[in-house]
């Protein structure tokens, strides 16, 4: 194994690469994975994509606690587009465990928290969804008469 000798103290690479660390993220256009781990948090986000570089799933896993010697909150969930357009909503989070509706809340609390006042992208409208309705059942009835 190789060894390299320096004059710089183990505090002078801490803060240097403490710093590199802080800037990493800013060097890259699209981010895969991050893990990221302090004594009092632990951050682990995934990102899928297909292979025409769409956005597939987005897995988050968070940890933080407020003091060393105390219990801390834990979410962990995966965020994908639905397949299948039937209402407003155009994603699905999804995590481990039965349906919990405290644990739901807060997942949703922290994902609104990050989202700031950025508006939903609406891809459902009952009243377009009721037009293409209308339209089939006119088309229907249109093939039936002949």
């Amino acid at each position: 194994m190789g060894t390299i000798r320096s004059e710089y103290s183990i505090e002078q690479f801490e803060a240097a690469l403490q710093r590199f660390a802080h800037e990493v993220t800013g060097m890259m256009q699209r981010i895969d994975e991050i893990h990221v781990r302090s004594e009092n948090m632990v951050v682990d986000l995934e990102f899928s994509y297909g292979v025409k570089g769409e956005i597939m799933k987005i897995y988050v896993s968070l940890y933080k606690r407020d003091k060393p010697d105390s219990w801390g909150e834990w979410l962990s969930f995966t965020v994908e587009p639905k397949d299948y357009v039937d209402s407003p909503h155009i994603t699905k989070i999804h995590y481990e465990g039965a349906s919990d509706k405290a644990y739901s809340e807060k997942i949703l609390a922290w994902l609104k928290g990050l989202l700031g006042s950025e508006k939903p992208a609406l891809s459902f409208s009952l009243k377009d969804f009721s037009k293409k309705v209308d339209r089939r059942l006119t088309d229907y009835k249109a093939f039936l008469k002949g």
